[in-house]
């Protein structure tokens, strides 16, 4: 697999939650970096954001550059900037995102990792052959939908938390995994209840950070990290992984 072969990580674990960890460290580089203005925080983010490329996770690099531009536009809310500096805010990051795309596909180092990647995630989309022959993506919509069924067979209270890999094993006669999508997993195993007890204090966040009439220098961080935890829910299963627990831990201490 040519996608894989260069990803760095593996060594340390799971390469999307070692992505996502460093994204996670990205935007609170960013956020630093806007608080206190110190140029350093900048070569940190500039530092994560290659290491992040480099691991080829497409759901980390997504989350990375969902994190700039949360942290830019939540500080332009928070702080009410003036509508010129959104605009040239604006036109920063389209200059950037294109000039960071032009290079993941066309350095070597970051085609090969991530590149190739994203190429074969578009032409799966479209419905054409994978230029890697890949079956992740499939894998994943495949597993997503299953978890769907499963869920359908007790909506309310579920089946059971952590019990769609045992019936993707036992039952459809594949293998012990999750469903690669954490909405499905919580859905098939907690039912709607448990979705809406889990996925509500992350909305409660999201209220205090934007919206509370108390002023909290934190609000920044607190809007970014709850929106890209749930950017990153879409393609892997995290509910049970120390980041996860260590990420509301940390979005727990913001709002209070």
């Amino acid at each position: 697999n040519i996608g894989s072969d260069v990803r760095i990580g593996r060594a340390i674990g799971d390469i999307n939650l070692v992505g996502i960890s460093l994204a996670i460290a990205n935007t609170i580089a960013l956020y630093l970096l806007f608080a206190d203005g110190k140029e350093y925080h900048l070569l940190q983010s500039v530092v994560l954001g290659i290491v992040i490329l480099l691991t080829g996770s497409r759901t980390a690099f997504a989350i990375f550059a969902v994190s700039i531009i949360l942290v830019i536009y939540a500080t332009a809310y928070i702080k009410k900037w003036k509508l010129r500096y959104i605009v040239l805010a604006t036109t920063l990051i389209i200059v950037s995102g294109v000039a960071l795309w032009h290079l993941i596909m066309t350095v070597p180092a970051l085609y090969k990792s991530l590149g190739i990647r994203v190429v074969s995630f578009l032409q799966i989309q479209r419905g054409q052959r994978s230029v890697i022959n890949e079956q992740s993506t499939q894998t994943r919509h495949l597993l997503a939908s299953q978890a769907l069924e499963w869920f359908e067979k007790k909506p309310i209270l579920g089946n059971g938390i952590g019990s769609f890999p045992m019936y993707n094993a036992n039952v459809l006669g594949g293998k012990y995994e999750f469903s690669h999508c954490n909405y499905t997993e919580i859905l098939s195993g907690e039912g709607i209840i448990g979705f809406l007890l889990y996925y509500g204090m992350f909305a409660y966040a999201i209220y205090i950070g934007a919206f509370s009439k108390v002023k909290n220098k934190y609000n920044i961080i607190l809007i970014a990290l709850v929106i890209e935890y749930i950017v990153g829910d879409i393609g892997l299963v995290v509910y049970y992984e120390k980041i996860t627990w260590i990420t509301i831990a940390i979005i727990a201490g913001l709002i209070t």
